[in-house]
């Protein structure tokens, strides 16, 4: 471009200094010879009589030749094309169609010219032209204007009420139209005003580009732009409508295989504007175009619409509505700070990614408050936008939009590996009911290509009633879906109301070692009525990934299969550090969390799940097993700060609250412990551990008000380990008011178990079956540091505690008080090899209400009652006092000393 303009600037002083010799040989001439009257007469009325109507060749003339050009007319009017020629060439300011015009050569626009109408007119494409109808910024000798020192402008604005139509005539055109409605260059201007009407263009090819690029594009051959094409220069929509219009839109089929050719998918980019200057939209409208990318727009250097309404455009392959390419050298910008037009996108579509925008890896866009983007979609990623480049939303709408894969509205990636990740930022806004296979509302991925995915920021940001449906096969993420090493921040409080998945993970689903934490812990995430078909109602947490949460809040959420809330798998690691709330959750396993580490290799990390804050579990509610916690296959959960759980159920099974088996399967707490009024229709009102796992008490922890329908009214404990940590043998368990309906063991069942626990205060449980706190059974090892029990009932044996099954029971001090059964008031041993040893402890007014006639009761109450001959008793009578004498029984007793 700089070597042709100092080409042209040279021919034009070339010119200048020819035309300075010529003066001085015309004054020498006329001093020596004489001029004809009459030829000196006609030639001065024929000079007066000049207009722009009858002035085409002779200013095309002094244009061409460099002289200087006639100063042209302010106003003129156009009722024919002569007319509209003859004004446009004369350059004449203000020009007024009058009638409707047939346009059938191009009109080239040197200067700043305004096309007006007072009534609704036409200027319509003849349909055996097939150029562009206006040239902007060159004339038909391809000269620049801004040489004479004129910057090309065409501003088309009818008066208020009136239409201005320019209509490209595409269903009557019997030539293949290979031009554009404005082709704008060398830094010319369009502007449209409201009540233009640029309508019915659709282009297949280019009749002023080709491979020798004279106009300096990245890609010649693919610039559309059937209503405008801009090569250098800018657009600026401020009113008005583009619709219908279309470039060569072949299907994404052809577009793939016309890629690995050269001059691949000629006139594809575009459909309406094709931009390699700069594009600003103010109003308006633009809709029903397409093309194989950019259906409404391409940009390939700066687009703005701050204003107007994109709706209905298509693209065969990329961005429905707009297609950016390059726009890293400035921001491009999308709606405004609410003090100007509103900005909708609506119903566009693509057949692959971005339906409504889509962005390279060199763009950036600014998406700002007043913009709404509704019911736009892709048959691929990103239901509104495909964000490669660098996304910033501010406060914007995202509404019913939706894609076949990944992204309902949004789909962002990592694509290049000679570009740093770019960074795609939602600050504020809505996002509602929009939906695809993956990430109802926004999905974060890389391109499958490179090792790293994209990175995400989530400021105050709502997302409602976003779904993730199985287009795909996948069906996770009703709104957020991470994959691919990609990294989300979230740095405000955003929610989550009504998302919903047809697989996992009703609101969040992370995966591929994705990351998600937050910038700091006073944020809060909020959860409510979210949902699942399958696992995870809220956030499902999967394959190496690494959560680290701020303040958490979940209501009401739903999964039809594990984890009502959270369902943490596979290597996951989940750290909280705010304070959460579960309430009001519901799953088959694990009512609030499911969290397991199954199908993990052999020596890898385990899943892990570690509440720094203040944790709460209330109303949460499993049918199977867990009602507010399922924990299994090497899971992790560690409460460092005190938590709670009430009265939270399993419905049908176990563990009313906690729900803990197999192998490795750590629950520990680290800081004070709150169990109430939890329940499970079987085992386990508060917490069933089975199968090899370990439960571990560092703090004090309470169980009151639990219930069992069957046994272990607080606590059912099978082929499971219970236990304090070395330096926390002072951790006190009290067991209140705990009671089964119809089993054993009010407080605590244990069978098949190790138990190894400090102190232990059990106060009023009760049990229909045996042992109104302590059933202890079958092989079971259990040493008590210190147990404090009163007024603990039983309906049949062991108001305390019921021994039986070869279980071996040793406890170093006891205080019993007040215990009532029908048979051993305080304890009940039975069966062979079965043994209780107790080193100090007094028992006093614990009551058997019935006694076998061959026994003598001491005053009609006993402490300790042992009905096998294969049982044991080993006391240290001179640290254990029986105030009523009431030891009795058909067991071996031994006194040790």
């Amino acid at each position: 471009m700089k070597k042709r303009f100092l080409i042209l600037i040279s021919l034009a002083l070339l010119v200048l200094i020819t035309l300075c010799s010529c003066e001085v040989i015309g004054t020498q001439g006329a001093d020596s010879s004489e001029a004809s009257t009459d030829e000196t007469q006609t030639e001065s009325n024929t000079a007066a009589d000049t207009t722009p109507e009858n002035n085409d060749d002779n200013n095309d003339g002094n244009e061409n030749s460099g002289e200087q050009p006639q100063t042209p007319t302010e106003n003129g009017t156009a009722a024919t094309f002569a007319e509209l020629k003859a004004h446009v060439i004369g350059r004449t300011k203000n020009i007024t169609i009058t009638a409707d015009i047939i346009i059938n050569e191009t009109l080239y626009v040197t200067d700043d010219i305004t096309i007006t109408a007072t009534e609704n007119h036409t200027l319509t494409r003849d349909p055996a032209f097939a150029g562009d109808i206006f040239v902007i910024g060159e004339d038909a000798e391809g000269e620049n204007p801004i040489i004479l020192d004129r910057l090309a402008i065409l501003t088309l604005k009818p008066a208020e009420g009136v239409t201005l139509t320019v209509d490209g005539n595409s269903a009557n055109t019997t030539v293949t139209v290979a031009g554009s409605a404005f082709f704008l260059t060398n830094s010319a201007k369009l502007n449209v005003y409201d009540g233009v009407a640029i309508v019915n263009h659709t282009k297949l090819g280019n009749a002023r580009l080709s491979e020798s690029n004279p106009y300096f594009l990245d890609y010649p051959l693919k610039a559309g732009g059937a209503a405008v094409l801009i090569t250098d220069g800018a657009f600026n929509m401020y009113g008005g409508t583009v619709s219908n219009c279309h470039v060569n839109n072949k299907d994404e089929k052809t577009v793939a295989t016309e890629e690995q050719s050269a001059g691949f998918d000629n006139s594809s980019c575009g459909g309406a504007v094709y931009s390699h200057g700069t594009f600003n939209m103010y109003g308006g409208t633009i809709s029903n175009c397409s093309a194989a990318r950019g259906g409404a727009v391409y940009d390939y250097r700066i687009v703005n619409i701050y204003g107007g309404t994109l709706d209905s455009n298509s693209a065969a392959v990329y961005g429905g509505g707009v297609y950016m390419a390059n726009s890293q050298y400035t921001n491009s910008v999308i709606g405004n700070d609410g003090s100007g037009n509103a900005v909708l996108f609506s119903q566009n579509s693509c057949k692959n990614s971005g339906g409504a925008i889509y962005m390279s890896h060199q763009s950036t866009i600014h998406v700002m408050g007043n913009a709404t983007f509704k019911g736009n979609t892709a048959g691929s990623n990103g239901g509104a936008i495909n964000a490669a480049g660098e996304l910033i939303v501010t406060y914007a709408t995202f509404t019913e939009n939706s894609a076949v894969s990944k992204g309902g509205a949004i789909y962002a990636y990592y694509s290049k590996r000679e570009f740093s990740p770019r960074v795609v930022r939602i600050d504020g806004g809505l996002f509602e009911k929009n939906s695809a296979d993956r990430g109802g509302a926004i999905c974060f991925a890389d391109s499958g290509d490179v090792t790293r995915g994209a990175i995400g920021k989530i400021g105050t940001v709502s997302f409602t009633e976003n779904k993730a449906v199985e287009t795909d096969g996948y069906g996770n993420g009703g709104a957020l879906y991470l994959t691919g090493k990609s990294t989300v921040t979230f740095t405000a409080s955003p929610t989550f109301a009504k998302n919903s998945a047809a697989s996992g993970g009703g609101a969040i689903f992370v995966t591929g070692a994705s990351t998600v934490d937050c910038s700091s812990n006073d944020i809060t995430l909020t959860f409510t009525e979210c949902s699942a078909t399958k696992n995870g109602g809220a956030i499902y947490a999967y394959t190496d990934t690494v959560l680290t949460l701020p303040k958490l809040v979940f209501t009401d959420n739903t999964a039809g299969g594990n984890g009502g809330a959270m369902y943490v798998s596979q290597s996951a690691e989940v750290t909280v550090y705010g304070a959460s709330a579960f309430d009001g959750n519901t799953a088959k396993k694990g009512g609030a969390i499911y969290a397991t580490s199954s199908g993990i290799d052999e020596g890898a990390d385990s899943t892990s799940l570690i509440f720094n804050g203040v944790a709460t579990f209330k109303n949460n509610q499993a049918s199977e097993e867990g009602g507010a916690v399922y924990l299994t296959s090497k899971g992790l959960l560690t409460f460092n700060a005190s938590s709670e759980f009430t009265s939270n159920s399993s419905t049908a099974k176990t563990g009313g609250a906690i729900y803990v088996v197999s192998e490795g399967t750590v629950l520990k707490f680290n800081a004070t412990s709150t169990f109430s009024k939890n329940s499970a229709n079987t085992k386990g009102g508060a917490i069933y551990a089975t199968t090899g796992s370990t439960t571990v008490f560092n703090a004090q922890t309470t169980f009151s008000e639990n219930t069992a329908v069957d046994d272990g009214g607080a606590v059912y404990i099978s082929k499971a380990t219970f236990k304090n940590d070395e330096e926390a043998q002072n951790a006190k368990l009290i067991f209140t008011s705990n009671s089964s309906t119809e089993g054993g063991g009010g407080a605590m069942y244990i069978t098949e178990s190790t138990v190894n626990l400090g102190i232990i205060e059990f106060t009023l449980n009760s049990s229909k079956g045996n042992g109104g706190a302590m059933y202890v059974y079958t092989d079971s090892i259990v040493n008590i540091d210190t147990i404090t029990a009163s007024n603990n009932d039983s309906a049949k044996y062991g108001g305390f505690m019921y021994i039986s099954g070869a279980a071996t029971m040793n406890i170093n001090s006891i205080t019993a008080t007040g215990n009532e059964a029908t048979n051993g008031g305080a304890i009940y041993i039975t069966k062979t090899n079965t043994s209780l040893t107790i080193n100090a402890g007094s028992f006093s007014q614990n009551t058997a209400t019935t006694t076998p006639t061959d026994v003598d009761c001491d005053n009609g109450g006993h402490s300790i009652w042992s009905n096998s001959s294969g049982a044991k008793l080993y006391i240290k009578i001179a640290s254990v006092t029986f105030p009523e004498g009431t030891v009795q029984g058909k067991g071996t007793y031994t006194e040790i000393q």
